[in-house]
C-alpha cells in the first residue's frame, strides 16, 4: 500500500515517545501501576489509555462521574495518548487497558501483536462523519442534500485532513475515496495531527474536509465553518455495524486479572446504560470534560451519539467480519484475519452486570 513503510515508522516513533512519557507519569506519583496493583482505599488501580477527546469515551467519563468504577472497587487513571500510540503503550505494560479504534487495532494485528478486544464501546465509526468546509461546498457546486453519488465525487481533487499514518481518519478518508470510484492520487491526503488539529486546520482553509466525531461536529457546522456532506452511519450499512471503539488487554495481563477486567467492563456497560437512559444529565456531567463547547450542542452530539453505544459491550463475529471488509477494501488490510471469538475477541471478560 502507498505510503506503508512510512506510516510503520511514524506508529513506532509515536509510540516510543509515548510509551516513555507514560513510563514517567507512572513513577511520578500516580496511583496507577504497570501490573494492576491495589490503589487507595484498597482499590485495584487502572491505567487507561483513550485518545483525543470526544464523547466516544462518554461512557469512560460517566463512569468516573457516576462512582462505577469506585463501586466496583477499581481506582482508574485515563491517560490521554495519540491514539496511533495506544497499542504500543498496552504492549508495553504502560497501560493495562486501551480504547483502540478497530480498524487500527486490526492493522496491528495483521503485524502479529497479542492483544485482544474484551468490550465494544460503540458499534458504528463514529468518526465517519465527513465535514467540508462551506467555501468548498460552494466551489463544488455540491450540497448534503444531493444524491450520495455527486457528495463522493466531491472528494477528488480535495485537500482531506487526517490525524496520524494508521488511524481511523486516515483509513476512513482512504475507503471513501474507493466508494467513490477515486483512488488516493485523486485527492491530497495531509497529516495534521491529532485533537483539535484538523478542526483549526479546516477553519483556517488548510484542508478542504476531515473526518470527525461528537462533539466537534456539531460544533463546526454551528459555527458556519462546514457542513456534514457524508454520515458514514447513515450513508454506509458496512460503516454503522462494525465495532468501532473497543477495549484492548494482553492476554497474559488477562491470566492473572480476569476479574479486574469484569469489573472495567461492567463499569463501561453501567455508564452506557445511565447515558442511554439519562441522557440530558449526562451531558451535564459532561461538561466539565467539553468546557468549550456549549451545552446545547453538547446535549445534540450524545444524542447522536447514544445509538452507538452498545449495551454491555458484547460483540459478534458480523461485526468484526465488516471491519475487517471495510479495512480490505480500503487496502490498509493486506492478510485473512480471523473474525471468529477468540482469535481478535471475546467477550468472556464481560461482567455480569453488563
Amino acid at each position: 500500500m502507498r505510503g506503508s513503510t512510512r506510516r510503520i515508522g511514524i506508529r513506532r516513533t509515536i509510540g516510543a515517545a509515548v510509551i516513555l512519557a507514560l513510563a514517567a507519569g507512572c513513577s511520578s506519583g500516580t496511583s496507577s501501576s504497570g501490573s494492576g496493583n491495589s490503589g487507595s482505599a484498597g482499590n485495584v488501580s487502572l491505567n487507561v489509555a483513550l485518545g483525543a477527546s470526544t464523547l466516544l469515551y462518554a461512557p469512560v467519563y460517566i463512569a468516573a462521574a457516576k462512582g462505577y468504577f469506585t463501586q466496583q472497587g477499581l481506582s482508574v487513571q485515563q491517560t490521554q495518548v495519540v491514539a496511533a500510540a495506544s497499542v504500543q503503550a498496552l504492549v508495553s505494560g504502560s497501560v493495562q487497558l486501551a480504547f483502540v479504534a478497530s480498524e487500527s487495532y486490526l492493522l496491528d494485528k495483521e503485524k502479529n501483536i497479542s492483544a485482544i478486544a474484551i468490550q465494544a464501546n460503540n458499534t458504528g465509526n463514529t468518526s465517519a462523519y465527513l465535514l467540508v468546509s462551506n467555501k468548498y461546498l460552494a466551489e463544488k457546486h455540491v450540497s448534503p442534500s444531493d444524491p450520495l453519488a455527486k457528495r463522493l465525487q466531491a472528494l477528488k481533487g480535495a485537500t482531506i485532513g487526517y490525524t496520524a499514518a494508521g488511524a481511523i481518519s486516515q483509513i476512513n478518508a482512504e475507503w471513501m475515496l474507493k466508494q467513490a470510484g477515486l483512488s488516493v492520487s485523486d485527492a491530497t491526503l495531509v497529516q495534521v495531527g491529532g485533537g483539535t488539529a484538523a478542526d483549526a486546520a479546516l477553519e483556517r482553509g488548510s484542508i478542504d474536509m476531515t473526518f470527525d466525531a461528537p462533539p466537534d461536529v456539531q460544533s463546526l457546522v454551528s459555527s458556519g465553518v462546514a457542513s456534514v456532506l457524508i454520515n458514514g452511519l447513515q450513508d454506509f450499512p458496512l460503516m454503522a455495524s462494525q465495532p468501532y471503539s473497543v477495549v484492548l488487554a494482553e492476554p497474559s495481563w488477562l491470566k492473572t486479572h480476569a476479574s479486574t477486567a469484569r469489573k472495567f467492563t461492567t463499569a463501561i456497560a453501567e455508564a452506557i446504560s445511565f447515558i442511554d437512559n439519562h441522557t440530558a444529565q449526562a451531558a451535564t456531567l459532561l461538561q466539565s470534560k467539553f468546557p468549550t463547547v456549549k451545552s446545547s450542542l453538547l446535549l445534540q452530539g450524545l444524542q447522536a451519539m447514544v445509538p452507538t453505544y452498545t449495551p454491555g459491550g458484547a460483540m459478534t463475529q458480523a461485526m468484526w467480519q465488516n471491519a475487517i471488509v471495510l479495512g480490505q477494501q480500503a487496502g490498509s488490510l493486506t492478510g485473512n484475519l480471523s473474525p471468529v471469538e477468540g482469535q481478535l475477541w471475546t467477550n468472556q471478560y464481560l461482567g455480569t452486570g453488563s
